[in-house]
């Protein structure tokens, strides 16, 4: 049974691809910036060849007025060159809403003009056919919000009102006259073109903005699955990891209580490394789930300060760079946790085993994807390299987790 409540329901559904918070619609722009940019460039194009086509028409059709028409047609042709090239420039991307919005309005205020200068003469449907090719692809393929495609909609209805009102008006033959019946007919041919365009319009921009929220809410859909398979994973990290060194602490609590006092040193001092660790585990932790961290920023905030910690305090010299790379990006936390920690376990494995006096670590983009590259100064013996206690197996683990070859 349809209801009140159903029709509510159903034009708040409808309404909905319009109705984007400020963030999510600026999101939209840019997403769909590069189709709009083009498909704004041909429209330009197609308007100005038409434009051209009509000028040898223009004699023949208005004799007495295409001196005037030509004026009019190469001022729009200046300008839809000019609009042309001003596409290419780089603040266009910022102004292009209301750059396309001053645009058809000035098509629309030119169809006006043209009305009042041909004298609703039967010729002026010939006229506009370069203002319907432009305002029809314009209003179907750019990317102007739905308020001011209102907004447009309504200067159309109030101009074409003025234009019916003033020219009926001064009519002495009345307005039922073979006069006055044409400019009634140019005027509705006109708006009904205008109407079409702009109820395809909403209807593009419908689809497109429905189409741009499911894909949205198939991202997000993804993310959660992905934080929470990586909520899944720490916790086990933690229970497997964090545990063992918790039990290691009660044990040498334990052993601690039954060890001559000038024998207590060497366990206080394990005790204290174990508890280090355990707060290092944690934190890495926390830091992997905090969803606030999840930009390439980050992960070189946190390379920074582990070598920081690790090296630096050490007095070896170290360099972390990221090439290439916007640090503004997402990254995937699953991605981000891995990446940090093959990068301090190779770190580590570096102050423990070798003798290096400098670490460079460099980040950069590539055909495939990203590389990262950590190199040191020191020298490490071939058998000691392939023992099994380097960390070596925990490196290859977390590259096979995300997908990545290593190069020793």
């Amino acid at each position: 049974m349809f209801t009140t409540n159903n029709l509510k329901n159903t034009f708040i559904e409808v309404c909905s691809p319009f109705n984007f918070s400020p963030e999510m619609e600026k999101a939209y722009q840019v997403s769909a910036y590069p189709i709009s940019i083009f498909m704004m460039r041909l429209a330009v194009v197609l308007g100005g060849l038409t434009y051209l086509s009509f000028y040898s028409l223009d004699a023949l059709v208005f004799p007495e007025t295409y001196p005037k028409l030509w004026i009019i047609r190469t001022i729009v042709i200046i300008l839809l060159l000019l609009t042309l090239w001003f596409t290419y420039h780089p603040l266009f991307a910022k102004i292009h809403q209301p750059m396309v919005f001053a645009l058809l309005t000035s098509f629309v205020v030119g169809q006006l003009v043209s009305i009042i200068i041909l004298d609703s003469d039967i010729g002026t449907k010939s006229f506009f056919t370069g203002f319907f090719v432009i305002a029809a692809c314009t209003y179907m393929l750019s990317q102007l919000n739905l308020k001011n495609c209102l907004l447009l909609f309504g200067e159309m209805i109030f101009g074409y009102v003025w234009v019916t009102g003033f020219y009926l008006g001064a009519f002495d033959e009345g307005y039922f006259s073979e006069k006055g019946i044409s400019l009634f007919n140019d005027i509705f041919f006109l708006f009904s073109m205008n109407v079409i365009g702009v109820a395809a319009y909403i209807t593009l921009q419908y689809f497109r903005r429905k189409g741009f929220l499911a894909q949205l809410l198939a991202e997000e859909e993804r993310r959660k699955v992905e934080l929470e398979r990586l909520r899944i994973k720490i916790s086990s990290d933690l229970h497997d990891d964090v545990g063992s060194i918790l039990s290691g602490l009660a044990m040498q609590a334990e052993i601690l209580q039954h060890t001559d006092c000038e024998n207590q040193g060497e366990r206080l001092i394990r005790l204290s490394e174990l508890s280090r660790n355990a707060m290092s585990r944690m934190r890495d932790a926390v830091w992997a789930m905090d969803a606030r961290k999840d930009k390439w920023e980050n992960l070189q905030d946190r390379m920074r300060e582990f070598a920081a910690e690790m090296l630096g305090e050490k007095g070896l010299a170290y360099q972390i760079d990221f090439q290439d790379i916007n640090l503004k990006d997402q990254l995937l936390p699953e991605i981000r946790q891995n990446l940090y920690l093959i990068f301090k376990e190779a770190v580590t494995n570096v102050v423990k085993h070798s003798n290096a006096t400098k670490v460079i670590t460099t980040l950069k983009n590539t055909d495939s994807g990203f590389e990262m590259m950590i190199k040191d100064n020191g020298v490490l013996d071939d058998k000691e390299f392939q023992h099994s206690g380097l960390g070596l197996n925990n490196i290859k683990m977390r590259a096979k987790q995300i997908q990545a070859s290593l190069e020793f």
